[in-house]
């Protein structure tokens, strides 16, 4: 958090206009940040905790050559390639008339297209840009709750499913989720691709199901980062496991198929118990690694922090905002 308060008055200077393709920091000094992460932080062992993925928050494409450099340092070190893909009408136009090609063609050729990449959402993918996604390995981090808290259009699930490319869950951050609850997008997943175009629009053969969903938020979301020791409960993986109590009466009636009790009926998303490679997190639904209370009070304290200053450099009500 002090680093993240140090650093807020340059993260909240808007960069106005094209300069430098929309980046704040020098190349160099990101890719060698990026170098420094990769040689702290990034483990590929058996049971690995923490891994490190590289990219811009989007495409730099007046900057492809700087996202060659990232892919490159991705590529000698096994990380992968993650960013936001959802390419606005503007954003294909501009790429049209300074290249005179679509903005999936210059990320193939930036070397972004290929197994170990994943895009965060891709809202307004096209079907050209799901075929060359499915045909290069390219998978979707798909967060549900970040379309209806921001008002976002729904991700095209279905069709990327049927274009062959691979689908995980994820939470999104801070800003655009308030819960982090996987379990709560797996649940809203299922009734938002029903309703996705409007009344009618989602044929019922097309619903996402809940076995469909926990496979996608499990082995396939493995499988999008390149692991084989995770998304599965089996003999040479971890012991990853998160238990939910559906002895509450709010499951009463729901329990003759326990996967679509939980995510239909139940409306409370907190895990009975968590397991992390083999050692319990959580138990009783409560955590076992540290006090919640000294722990909410001080996320509190520092999220209290930062709004103040927030508003003190750019003078807006961030609490009028949410």
């Amino acid at each position: 958090m002090t680093v993240m308060e140090d650093r807020l008055e340059q993260e909240l200077t808007p960069l106005i206009g094209p300069r430098a393709g929309g980046l704040v920091d020098d190349e160099d000094e990101v890719l060698a940040d990026m170098a420094r992460a990769i040689d702290t932080y990034h483990d590929t062992g058996w049971g690995a905790r923490v891994t490190i993925a590289l990219g811009p928050t989007t495409a730099t494409y007046p900057r492809l050559d700087f996202m060659r450099r990232i892919a490159g340092l991705a590529n000698e070190h096994g990380c992968g390639l993650h960013m936001h893909f959802h390419p606005r009408p503007d954003e294909r136009a501009w790429c049209r008339e300074q290249y005179g090609k679509r903005p999936i063609e210059l990320l193939d050729e930036a070397g972004w297209l290929r197994p170990g990449t994943w895009f965060a959402h891709s809202t307004r993918v096209d079907a050209d840009d799901m075929r060359q996604m499915a045909e290069a390995g390219v998978a979707v981090a798909h967060c549900p709750r970040m379309i209806v808290r921001l008002g976002a259009r729904v991700t095209p699930v279905h069709e990327m499913l049927a274009a062959g490319v691979r689908v995980g869950f994820g939470v999104d951050g801070g800003a655009s989720n308030d819960s982090s609850s996987m379990l709560g997008e797996l649940r809203l997943a299922l009734l938002l691709h029903r309703v996705a175009g409007g009344e009618g629009t989602v044929p019922w053969q097309q619903w996402l199901s809940p076995y469909r969903a926990l496979t996608m938020a499990t082995r396939d979301a493995a499988a999008v980062l390149g692991r084989s020791d995770i998304g599965r409960i089996e003999l040479g993986c971890c012991a990853d496991i998160a238990a939910f109590d559906m002895s509450p009466v709010a499951f009463a009636g729901a329990r003759t198929d326990w996967l679509s009790g939980l995510l239909v009926a139940g409306d409370d998303s907190r895990a009975s118990l968590t397991m992390i490679g083999g050692a319990i997190r959580v138990l009783h639904g409560r955590l076992v690694w540290d006090d919640e209370q000294q722990l909410r009070a001080r996320v509190d304290a520092a999220t209290q922090r930062l709004i103040e200053r927030a508003q003190r450099l750019t003078g807006l009500d961030y609490l009028q905002m949410a």
